[in-house]
């Protein structure tokens, strides 16, 4: 096999490498003889491209791929690289935006691939209201765990349908914590399919997808609303019917 560093690492990087048919997540991950390692060219050869979705003289909204880090530098919130979907950007002072989500004026939704550890039947609610903080940092990424003396994160949502042993969970959070939706429904035996730190590591990406955003635009006061079209990867796991 002839692949150079840093091929290999954007295979991690990808989730394009597995090692024994499990998807790799860490470089500094050890081999052992008779290790079988494998590569998907197709994922190596994808590249993600931000599509705009609305642009005015103050912000920017994109629909994020998976894989792509987000630069803090340039957004008023965030998300994880392995999630994908609706993400707004501030242009000039980022003040105001950041004011709409300190005072909770935005509204996000999300949808999850779970893998059920106990059977939901769709229509079934969630409710989380648990405090998190950082256990952890591993390899520049924050490990999140359940702390009574941690901040205040609260994900309400419901499991829209169902399919063999998954479940699409539609989620909204109402606090804007680092890995909440992932920790909350991991807590609750919803953890995300393709979640190597909180869920299922399986698959070719994390199943977490930003549906929507809206909130009042701070200097027109009109209300916006943004979707980014879910990914034909959740597509093929239930009908787009189950969108919405």
């Amino acid at each position: 096999m002839d692949i150079s560093k840093k091929r290999l690492k954007r295979a991690i990087d990808e989730k394009a490498c597995r090692v024994n048919g499990r998807i790799e997540t860490f470089a500094s991950h050890k081999l052992r003889e008779g290790d079988r390692v494998a590569f998907d060219e197709k994922a190596l050869e994808r590249k993600g491209t931000w599509t705009v979705l609305y642009e005015d003289e103050r912000m920017i909204v994109f629909d994020k791929p998976p894989f792509v880090p987000v630069d803090s530098r340039f957004t008023v919130h965030r998300l994880d690289k392995e999630t994908s979907g609706v993400i707004m950007m501030a242009k000039g002072d980022p003040a105001p935006w950041i004011a709409l989500f300190r005072e909770r004026l935005v509204s996000k939704t999300y949808f999850a691939v779970c893998v059920m550890q106990k059977p939901f039947r769709p229509g079934a609610k969630v409710d989380v209201r648990k405090r998190i903080k950082v256990a952890h940092e591993r390899k520049g990424r924050k490990i999140m765990t359940i702390d009574p003396h941690g901040a205040l994160a609260v994900t309400e949502g419901e499991v829209v349908a169902v399919s063999g042993r998954l479940a699409l969970v539609k989620a909204t959070p109402l606090t804007g914590k680092t890995h909440q939706i992932r920790l909350h429904l991991a807590l609750i035996h919803l953890p995300i399919l393709g979640d190597a730190i909180y869920g299922i590591h399986e698959g070719s990406r994390m199943m977490l997808h930003s549906f929507s955003l809206s909130f009042p635009h701070p200097f027109t006061g009109e209300e916006m609303k943004f979707t980014a079209p879910v990914p034909e990867a959740f597509l093929e796991i239930f009908d787009a019917r189950c969108f919405s």
